[in-house]
């Protein structure tokens, strides 16, 4: 068993936008404290750090225009922030390995993951932890349904989509394009 949440830290390598991207992905919420509990740095430090830049609980309690998210963006990765931050990935890291370890997925048994789906991003996280561990293995998802916009088949291995969109780079059982409409926001 596992989680966006258990799998997205433990697989940065690099303190850049794109490897933490998914922090303050599209559609979710901007808030400050938000963005921290995903990175699990809500510390004393870290709040001690951001308050001296200017992002008080105020701040942080609302969602960030575009100036403001890049500023904090800005932040995060750089020192001293960065450091507490590269910590955390490493613990997380480390209780992930144990546990796919404990879990026989590290002794060379076939294994694969199942999951809605959409763009894949947790599988591509899954096989940046093994290959950040310097692991040979290729991780294989079976989904629900892949969306058009997923992550390049060169970083996810293997994947298997019941319903795939119609411009995904994969196959499915079915091609279809409106499992993937968004209906319109009502008032």
């Amino acid at each position: 068993y596992g989680s966006r949440q258990a799998w997205f830290l433990p697989s940065v390598k690099d303190l850049d936008e794109y490897s933490l991207s998914w922090a303050w992905m599209k559609g979710m919420s901007r808030k400050g404290h938000d963005i921290l509990r995903r990175l699990e740095i809500t510390d004393e430090p870290v709040m001690t750090i951001l308050a001296h830049e200017g992002f008080d609980e105020a701040s942080l309690s609302r969602q960030f225009d575009d100036n403001e998210l890049q500023r904090f963006k800005d932040l995060i990765i750089t020192e001293p922030i960065a450091s507490i931050l590269f910590e955390k990935i490493k613990n997380r890291r480390k209780l992930l390995l144990e546990y796919l370890s404990q879990e026989g997925c590290l002794d060379g048994t076939s294994w694969a993951i199942v999951d809605i789906g959409w763009v894949l991003n947790c599988q591509r996280a899954l096989n940046q932890v093994l290959k950040n561990a310097d692991l040979i293995h290729a991780v294989t998802g079976y989904y629900f349904g892949v969306s058009h916009d997923h992550v390049p088949l060169n970083q996810i291995g293997i994947a298997y989509p019941f319903i795939a969109h119609t411009s995904a780079d994969l196959r499915g059982e079915c091609k279809a394009d409106w499992l993937f409409r968004k209906s319109p926001l009502k008032n």
